[in-house]
């Protein structure tokens, strides 16, 4: 869900300048989380979290034939904590929506091999120190990565993996944006 989900109440101040505690249960509670900030300044938040043994994530990747597949086990596996699916968008006909879909949940002390269950995570591994020239991502080196992706066995296999390999995978490239070029990604 969205954060809204998790917060309990917040101060708010308002356009009169006056502070107000806002509960999850006020309707101006609904109206500051999708009001992109016209209902005031929030200064203060009250929200809920989880109890995690670590900061590892048990993830499960499970290769889908098609977007009717993804759908359907998503639906099967509505009770993981996380679910997210990379999904080729160039497959055509009966393979249109191939994906590997992705369920997390938090790893417990027993899944770790390491004596740190906590440690922060954010190695990046490689920089790409220059923007990419808009022809590169064209669709048939898009369609070798893709096959790639979907066919290693990354993409079919349970791991204990960190919190930002699960979370921000595209992070572990420092400036991967530059990827797509100076124009960016439409």
């Amino acid at each position: 869900g969205v954060f809204s989900d998790h917060v309990i109440s917040f101060d708010l101040i308002n356009t009169t300048g006056d502070i107000i505690n806002v509960n999850s249960f006020d309707d101006l509670f609904f109206q500051t989380a999708g009001g992109m900030g016209t209902t005031g300044i929030i200064i203060e938040v009250t929200f809920k979290l989880i109890t995690i043994e670590s900061s590892f994530i048990k993830q499960t990747a499970i290769q889908c034939k098609n977007l009717s597949e993804v759908f359907n086990l998503f639906e099967l596996h509505s009770n993981s904590t996380y679910s997210v699916a990379w999904i080729d968008c160039l497959a055509k006909g009966d393979n249109m929506g191939k994906s590997v879909l992705l369920l997390g949940e938090h790893a417990s002390t027993n899944d770790i091999n390491s004596s740190n269950k906590l440690p922060i995570h954010s190695k990046r591994k490689f920089n790409i120190p220059f923007y990419f020239p808009s022809w590169v991502l064209n669709p048939f080196l898009l369609k070798i990565f893709n096959f790639i992706f979907y066919s290693s066995k990354y993409s079919r296999k349970t791991k204990i993996i960190d919190y930002d390999s699960f979370f921000y995978p595209l992070d572990k490239i420092h400036n991967w944006n530059k990827m797509y070029g100076k124009k960016g990604f439409i």
